[in-house]
């Protein structure tokens, strides 16, 4: 047998047979100290001694005693087996105050407005030596979360190629409303669908390849409405319902957060909620730092990952 192959020969259990074996000196005890019979540990000690090519206990009037290689094996079985039994201990708790590292999330600003501002407020205060960086969310943030070169993704769960490999786990639920000024005409009204195809619209343009949701119940129901601008994000959508008298269909938490005064007329036609997910790779999940990141984000009442 090659020296290197006696490596393959041995399990930890073996070898913890042989550390109390070196230990008691005694097949005996050694079986009723680890539950097991006689038989079992004196088959051990023998494939022991065919690979450590040392007899390691030999007899002595009526018991046994540790050859040289038996004495000198001992306190690096010791060792050995305490680092095995760290290497199945619990990962060692994170601490926030602490930390140094840089956390790098891709999100939309609804999910920056909604969830993510809170968060760092919290950073601040509990981890002030973390770092954030916020990136808006594109198709490509797909494969950056699979590198590793972001940590997070804040995003609905869209049909895209490979979001399947990443843990998802829901931080919340919108409704969708239709959001105009304080004063408008058709403030504090019911919209009927007329109305409310009537009314001019600022529509977000969806980056990722996907169609709005609110554009998607319309077409469900063959109507179009009148979209007289496009802007990027939620937050300029709104800038512009707050001085005209545009409407934006948006969630209303977002709109309650960002624009307080604003009026929040349901919509007039089913649509379902907005649920923003966080994904993350699955290397990740057992990091304590992150799984403190994760926390952080997530509302109490979130569903399970999975």
């Amino acid at each position: 047998m090659r020296r290197d192959d006696r490596l393959f020969q041995l399990d930890l259990s073996t070898l913890a047979i042989l550390r109390d074996l070196l230990e008691t000196q005694s097949v005996t005890l050694t079986a009723r100290r680890l539950g097991s019979t006689q038989p079992n540990v004196s088959r051990a000690l023998s494939k022991l001694r065919t690979v450590f090519d040392d007899e390691l206990l030999v007899p002595a009037g009526r018991g046994l005693t540790c050859t040289h290689r038996g004495r000198e094996l001992l306190p690096r079985l010791d060792a050995m087996l305490a680092d095995a039994r760290g290497l199945l201990s619990p990962p060692t708790p994170t601490s926030p105050a602490k930390e140094t590292r840089t956390v790098r999330i891709a999100a939309a600003d609804y999910a920056i407005a909604v969830l993510l501002d809170r968060w760092i407020a919290r950073v601040r205060k509990e981890a002030p030596g973390v770092t954030v960086e916020i990136d808006t969310i594109v198709v490509d943030s797909i494969d950056a979360l699979a590198r590793g070169e972001i940590d997070l993704a804040i995003a609905r769960r869209e049909p895209i190629s490979g979001i399947d490999q990443f843990v998802m786990k829901q931080a919340l639920s919108d409704r969708w409303v239709c959001a105009v000024r304080p004063g408008h005409p058709r403030a504090r009204r019911k919209l009927t669908l007329a109305q409310y195809l009537a009314l001019e619209h600022v529509m977000i343009s969806v980056r990722l390849p996907a169609i709005s949701p609110v554009e998607a119940a319309l077409h469900r129901l063959g109507k179009e409405r009148k979209v007289v601008a496009r802007v990027p994000t939620f937050m300029s959508a709104l800038a512009l319902v707050k001085t005209t008298d545009i409407a934006v269909a948006a969630p209303e938490r977002l709109v309650r957060t960002q624009m307080p005064d604003a009026e929040c007329l349901s919509l007039p036609f089913p649509i379902e909620p907005t649920v923003l997910n966080l994904f993350w790779h699955p290397r990740r999940t057992t990091d304590p730092f992150h799984r403190w990141v994760r926390e952080g984000i997530l509302p109490e009442d979130a569903l399970p990952a999975r």
